[in-house]
């Protein structure tokens, strides 16, 4: 594959696009701030001119701090450029050197990951049982099954449920061994993560660093044993990423023509597991296709090579689309409602309702929505379900909703909808904000306590709520190893202790600030006309666009973006290596200890 040029980008390009970033970032942090605090934004004329206006200045400050950052970071020559891949990783410790090859690199830190996170394993044993779990074993013990919940993932709880019950004679057992495989395929993907880093000669500082954060991170061993699809989701998802990039480096010699290699079968086969075990799965590696097609169409030097890269993917969506109804006409599975899917509009009509319908649930309610409107939506949330609305979550009116109506009148649905959307363009905005507040601005505080208004304990950004009455029918128990850690962890996430520490630690760990640099990411691969390498990018885009269509902000669906950010960051400033050789890094390029 040809690689893109070094050539120097005209200041103006840049200082115009990191003006536009931080003018986004400004605006959608100030309204996301002023909606917290007040419960709502009138879009005035008056205040879209000062929102605009403070944008406009802070922006451009922001934009020019980055921008010269940027051009100064242009001017240090790049490291280990057009070097060979390596295949041995070499340490120098107190002067002696320790080689380490790929393999055993590899499944080193893998190692180390999961011995990182065995304290969490022993504190929470047998695992997690927040989130969906409950709703799982109560299928698998009545054998009936529904695809709310991605049907393979449904099926992998239950084969160690069924392994622990006529095997072990022991449902905990079952589920210890579940969380056990699940550790060790999330310490898998991470470690291929750094596999591939070591093998484009990243930095070693910086190769450490990310070792350790992995190792170190909170959130990796709280979800490394929650009982949930998304931590096998992340395992794909990252696997999928890294692997698309690792092709972007490779060199031309091998990436400019269709042959074997390691990272195709692994593309085929998390496409695959993706779409499995995830329902959004499917729509977020359109994103990466289409872009795909785009190239494939204006390129004509590499259009072999973008076309069996298309290929691969599409191998993988097919064979995932046809394994799909596969599983639930084997389970004799019903379909679940999509109602999920609706989360956006059903929050813009219930905002609607209660700010414009006339039922006095706000004294601010002007009643000005017409009669054919409120009926609409009096049919669409069911038994006035729009009374429960909450700005950051879509749950409480969602289990009120009547999906149906839009497969028997979507024409009337259409048109209310965007008649309510003319009639109320800032309630829409303010509805879209309010629930997305978490994933846009890293100063949002709301998406810790989604559930304040529950009764029960444990449910914050971490939830680690054990579904005791929900699991009683099942002999599963929580049997903590390490109690004293159990409690600590406990008051760490109870307390969202994360957002006590300094802003500049804490933006490790609010959801907003992987948004903002992903999109500074993307910057930078624009700015340095490294065009192929958005291709894993837009898949990340893809995945976005899924949340911000979704219920709320959660760990669990925002953590594939934080398990992946590091690699994506570090091998973004990687140049292209030139051909596989058995040599050893630099002697500047190793790590020792004093």
């Amino acid at each position: 594959m040809k690689q893109t040029t070094n050539r120097k980008v005209a200041p103006k390009w840049v200082f115009s696009l990191y003006f536009i970033i931080s003018f986004a970032f400004v605006f959608l942090s100030k309204a996301i701030g002023d909606l917290t605090r007040a419960g709502n934004v009138v879009w005035t004329g008056a205040y879209l001119f000062e929102t605009l206006l403070i944008s406009i200045l802070l922006g451009a400050l922001l934009g020019a701090c980055m921008g010269t950052l940027f051009l100064l970071a242009e001017k240090t020559p790049p490291k280990n450029a057009g070097l060979p891949m390596a295949t041995d990783i070499t340490f120098a410790i107190k002067g002696r050197g320790i080689t380490l090859s790929g393999k055993t690199f590899f499944f080193g830190s893998a190692l180390v990951l999961l011995l990182a996170w065995l304290p969490y394993f022993l504190a929470y044993y047998p695992c997690v049982g927040a989130y969906d779990i409950s709703n799982q074993m109560w299928q698998i013990g009545n054998d009936f099954y529904y695809d709310h919940h991605p049907l393979m993932h449904t099926l992998t709880l239950r084969f160690f449920v069924f392994l622990g019950t006529d095997v072990f004679h022991n449902v905990n057992t079952g589920l210890a061994l579940y969380t056990i495989v699940q550790m060790v395929l999330l310490a898998l993907s991470m470690s291929y993560g750094l596999w591939t880093l070591a093998k484009f000669r990243v930095r070693k500082w910086a190769l450490i660093a990310t070792l350790a954060l992995c190792m170190l991170y909170p959130f990796h061993g709280y979800m490394s044993v929650s009982v949930t699809k998304d931590v096998y989701f992340t395992v794909f998802f990252t696997v999928l990423t890294v692997a698309l990039f690792s092709l972007y480096l490779s060199p031309t010699e091998e990436a400019g023509r269709i042959s074997f290699r390691m990272e195709y079968p692994l593309i085929v086969i998390s496409t695959i597991g993706s779409i499995l075990y995830r329902n959004n799965g499917k729509f977020a590696i359109l994103v990466p296709m289409v872009l795909l097609l785009a190239l494939l169409i204006f390129s004509k030097k590499e259009r072999r090579f973008y076309g069996g890269l298309l290929s691969l993917l599409t191998l993988g969506l097919v064979i995932g689309l046809l394994i799909l109804p596969g599983l639930s006409k084997a389970l004799n599975a019903d379909q679940g409602d999509k109602r999920e899917m609706l989360s956006m509009p059903i929050q813009q009509f219930a905002r609607c309702m209660i700010y414009h319908g006339g039922v006095d649930v706000l004294p601010e309610d002007d009643n000005t929505m017409t009669d054919a409107q409120k009926s609409l939506t009096n049919d669409f949330l069911l038994h006035e379900g729009y009374k429960n609305y909450l700005p950051q979550l879509s749950d409480p009116v969602k289990s009120h909703t009547n999906t149906a109506l839009i497969l028997y009148r979507p024409k009337a649905f259409v048109k209310t909808y965007m008649d309510l959307f003319l009639a109320h363009p800032g309630d829409f905005v303010n509805a879209a904000l309010a629930i997305n507040a978490g994933y846009l601005s890293p100063f949002d505080a709301t998406h810790a306590n989604i559930y304040s208004y529950a009764t029960r304990p444990n449910l914050g950004y971490v939830q680690t709520y054990w579904q005791k009455d929900e699991l009683e029918p099942w002999p599963v128990y929580q049997d903590s190893k390490w109690p004293a850690l159990y409690d600590r962890l406990q008051e760490w996430s109870d307390n969202n202790g994360y957002l006590e520490y300094p802003l500049l630690i804490k933006l490790l760990f609010v959801p907003g600030s992987f948004f903002w640099a992903y999109i500074l990411l993307g910057a930078y691969l624009i700015l340095k006309k490294k065009w192929w390498a958005l291709l894993p990018l837009s898949y990340i885009a893809g995945f976005y666009l899924t949340l911000f269509l979704g219920p709320c902000v959660q760990l669990r669906y925002l953590y594939p973006v934080m398990v992946t950010l590091p690699f994506m960051i570090l091998l973004s400033g990687a140049r292209p290596s030139t051909k596989t050789a058995d040599v050893e890094t630099s002697t500047s390029d190793t790590f020792v200890e004093k």
